[in-house]
């Protein structure tokens, strides 16, 4: 190969970017012919390609020694002081070269890199734009002055030069890549996603482009999209271990517990000390109620990096819901003490000071949180939360109000599309309520519908099936219709619409402005209830009970097993009535057998499948004492004096308020408390002393 030859493929190759064959190809040449300062020269470019400014530098002195450098070779020369952080020498250099060669593109652009990182944007810019009016057909060049102004925060000024590189050379990859992350800079997080897929049809093998776009999907909460995107970047990738980690996190979005553990699983599979794999295991394990399991994933994380915040929290926040309370709090305070500003640390903070009664701590964490993460609807809906718990009605529902935006609301979400009723007047206005948690729910906000009701508009209420015969019975003005799908005429026929969980705060302000009147806000099958308590009644008092609840996550920490209620059902002149839904046959068996305590289980009654029955056989009784489960809410409802026992923890709704011994809710209802979380026996016998005492 003649020497020309060999010069004109280096400079084939490092217009390719391909500058490990350059240098090697350089250095064929100079071997060859040493005395030609042009091989010299480009074996000095490709050093500076491959970043290697020593090397560089040798190539330069060796043409130097050969030949005056030409202001192209000070150009170079310029980009070895660059490499070697010498900006002083780079830019006297780049002078020289530009006073030489006034049109050299390649060293306007050099000083426009130099000017940027010795502080001089507008220096740097007039480089930039110097360089493009002598070479208006470079797209490299309008890609630079983007990531230029995208640093200077002139989001759209450097999206409309990468559009210009990309309209230049429609399939380089890097520039499209480069356009997606200006736009997602500037907030346009659905034009981004787009241009990250065009990116991606042109790279599929591109694991950093399907990292980000399932980034951006998931920042807009466009949790299906984001599931599907990282589904098809784990099979288009698959040694990836990072694409199932996304995959994992997406399906966590959208509460897909089962789903997010076996793709971190995979994860590890493929990269067992993953950091991020572990983590998202260790939540879906903790979605999953495999807390244990959980716990130790969070460890696995912590043995390799003891300083890891969010593990440090994560593992904090099982705990608690282990009962180690003590450990979680400790733990909790190392999170933060650890990343004062990372926003779960400081919302397991202050869930974890919420269970341990300390409500003031708890605040000031969840707004903390909230500061670090505007827009955390988790501690959002925390803070809401609590503030209802504290009976701050108005200032709690915004935040309640959050929990549209967390995956496991989703099950109680409706298709209803009307405006969001706003608590201003409903004269001449109808208004849909419907029920968006279980019938215990339902039961204790429809003693708001009475006050709606009364309040000059047309009411609809959408409930619960087995509801419908006792809300219409008491709430004649309103219509009430059946959940369904598609919902009934009357629903779709409203002007507007609220859920029940979300007309507490718009109707009052405290806890003390809800009504006290009247004693009961449901009406049973009056008939029937006399009927039963005929039956019922042999003289003694008749004393409902109901002991189980059937929550998902917290009903054992809500439940007592009925061989625990012997104090009280020891108690003299009581007939004591099983109200309990589900079939608890075993377990009253077991207490006559034991204990020699009847207990009466009316085989007619199915609370489950029958709540207007449910309600005539309470409405027959003169005492239910309950935990806190449908049952509660259903007796109190129904005037029926009603002693409710309480857990403390993360066990305790926030209707129940904080230490009160009546509810606002219900004028017939005596609460009693735990002493301390878990301390159950001690309930049981004041109650029990109570019960003998009103039987004295």
């Amino acid at each position: 190969m003649s020497a020309p030859a060999d010069t004109a493929e280096i400079r084939r190759l490092l217009a390719q970017g391909r500058n490990a064959a350059a240098a090697a190809l350089a250095q064929a040449a100079t071997a060859q012919r040493p005395e030609a300062a042009e091989g010299w020269l480009l074996l000095a470019k490709a050093m500076i390609a491959l970043r290697r400014p020593a090397d560089a530098e040798a190539a330069l002195q060796r043409a130097e020694g050969l030949a005056p450098l030409s202001p192209d070779g000070l150009s170079d020369r310029a980009a070895v002081r660059l490499l070697q952080s010498d900006l002083p020498g780079a830019a006297k250099l780049i002078d020289e070269a530009l006073a030489g060669d006034p049109d050299n593109v390649v060293a306007w652009r050099r000083r426009a890199i130099i000017a940027e990182r010795l502080g001089h944007p507008d220096a740097a810019e007039a480089a930039y734009r110097r360089a493009l009016d002598l070479a208006p057909d470079d797209a490299a060049l309008h890609n630079n002055l983007g990531i230029f102004l995208r640093g200077r925060g002139r989001n759209d000024d450097a999206a409309a030069a990468i559009r210009q590189a990309i309209a230049l050379e429609p399939d380089r990859v890097e520039y499209r890549a480069n356009h997606a992350a200006t736009l997602r800079l500037d907030g346009r997080i659905e034009a981004a996603a787009q241009a990250y897929r065009e990116a991606i049809e042109r790279a599929p093998e591109r694991e950093d482009l399907r990292l980000a776009l399932i980034a951006c999907l998931r920042a807009v909460g466009r949790r299906d999209a984001a599931v599907l995107a990282a589904e098809e970047g784990v099979a288009a990738v698959p040694a990836s271990p990072r694409l199932p980690v996304a995959l994992s996190a997406t399906l966590l979005d959208a509460g897909r517990a089962e789903a997010a553990l076996a793709a971190a699983q995979d994860a590890l599979a493929r990269e067992p000390a993953h950091h991020e794999a572990w983590l998202h295991a260790g939540n879906a394990l903790r979605i999953l109620e495999r807390r244990t399991e959980a716990a130790d994933a969070y460890r696995h994380v912590l043995a390799a990096a003891p300083d890891d915040a969010q593990a440090t929290a994560n593992l904090a926040l099982v705990l608690m819901e282990l009962g180690e309370v003590e450990s979680a709090r400790t733990l909790a305070a190392r999170a933060v003490e650890l990343a004062p500003r990372n926003a779960d640390a400081l919302h397991v903070a202050g869930t974890v000071a919420e269970v341990v009664d300390d409500p003031a701590a708890a605040e000031l964490r969840f707004r903390e949180a909230i500061a670090a993460r505007p827009g955390f609807a988790e501690a959002e809906f925390s803070l809401g939360w609590l503030q209802l718990s504290q009976g701050r009605f108005r200032e709690g529902q915004a935040g309640f109000d959050r929990r549209w935006r967390l995956p496991r609301f989703d099950k109680w979400s409706r298709p209803h599309r009307q405006p969001l009723w706003d608590g201003s007047p409903l004269t001449g206005r109808s208004l849909l309520v419907w029920g968006d948690h279980g019938p215990g729910d339902e039961i204790m906000y429809s003693r708001l519908i009475l006050e709606l009701t009364a309040a000059g508009g047309a009411v609809v209420v959408e409930c619960d099936p087995r509801l419908v015969p006792l809300f219409a019975r008491s709430f004649p003005t309103a219509t009430v219709v059946p959940r369904a799908d598609p919902p009934d005429p009357a629903a779709a026929a409203a002007d507007l619409q609220c859920p029940t969980g979300s007309l507490l705060g718009r109707m009052h302000e405290t806890a003390d402005g809800l009504p006290r009147q009247p004693i009961a806000h449901l009406l049973p099958d009056a008939a029937r209830g006399r009927d039963l308590r005929q039956r019922y009644h042999d003289g003694r008092m008749l004393v409902g009970l109901s002991w189980n609840s059937r929550h998902p996550t917290i009903g054992d920490e809500k439940s007592l097993p009925l061989d625990s209620w012997t104090p009280i059902l020891r108690a003299p002149g009581c007939r004591f009535v099983s109200v309990q839904y589900g079939d608890h046959r075993s377990e009253v068996r077991d207490v006559l057998q034991k204990a020699a305590i009847d207990i009466l289980v009316d085989p007619a009654i199915d609370p489950i499948r029958d709540l207007d029955a449910a309600a005539a056989q309470i409405a027959a009784l003169d005492l239910v004492i309950s935990i806190s489960n449908t049952g509660a809410h259903l007796s109190a409802a129904l005037g029926v004096p009603t002693w409710t026992m309480l857990p403390r923890g993360k066990a305790l709704f926030w209707y129940w308020l904080r230490e009160r011994r009546d509810s606002p809710w219900y004028p017939t209802m005596r609460l009693y408390r735990q002493a301390a979380a878990g301390d159950w026996p001690d309930l049981i016998g004041r109650v029990a002393t109570d019960l003998r005492a009103l039987r004295e």
